[in-house]
């Protein structure tokens, strides 16, 4: 599996991130706000920047792999 980013939008003062998983075909959407986006770009640690969100929303945000994706590569 190649990972692929999630499309980004932005939407007045949000950030909207959507993904589609090359293995269950599930619609996959993170938002945060664009101050939190650039707090994480400038190089702030996503989980201090977006505590909010799963680790698996935030994985999604860095690597561009859904859950299931993750588990398929990395299954034991």
């Amino acid at each position: 599996i190649i990972p692929t980013q999630a499309t980004k939008t932005v939407k007045g003062h949000s950030v909207i991130f959507e993904r589609k998983c090359q293995i269950t075909g599930k619609e996959y959407k993170v938002k945060i706000s664009v101050a939190e986006y650039d707090r994480w770009r400038l190089g702030e640690h996503i989980q201090e920047v977006l505590p909010h969100l799963t680790e698996d929303e935030r994985e999604i945000l860095i690597t561009g792999y859904t859950p299931d994706e993750w588990d398929t590569i990395f299954e034991d």
